[in-house]
């Protein structure tokens, strides 16, 4: 069965004083299970240039999001990053979101 792509839309937000999205100045990611396992290779992604914005998209698709078939499984996305705050200081960013991935048995997903 072939997965269709999943976007993942992360915005960096610099919490300092008043809260205000940022352009992050590097920008990596990882894509692990529960246990931090590491899926499809997917460490230290790393997104950057023109790609780069107050709202990063990390894409998903293929192997990112198999599934045995009728189950669901937890996924962890890690990002990190710098930014540079209002003061010129550049600043580092951590965080991560669990996704739940379906692969819902005798639906067809066409890319």
């Amino acid at each position: 069965m072939r997965r269709r792509l999943r976007d993942i839309r992360i915005s960096v937000t610099d919490t300092q004083s008043t809260p205000q999205p940022v352009t992050p100045l590097t920008f990596f990611w990882t894509w692990t299970d529960k246990r931090g396992i590491v899926i499809n290779d997917r460490e230290a992604e790393e997104i950057s240039g023109a790609d780069l914005g107050e709202t990063v998209t990390v894409k998903l698709f293929g192997d990112d999001l198999e599934v045995p078939s009728g189950s669901q499984a937890i996924r962890l996305l890690t990002v990190q990053g710098t930014y540079m705050d209002k003061d010129g200081e550049i600043m580092p960013f951590s965080d991560g979101i669990y996704v739940q991935i379906d692969n819902l048995a005798g639906i067809q997903t066409i890319v």
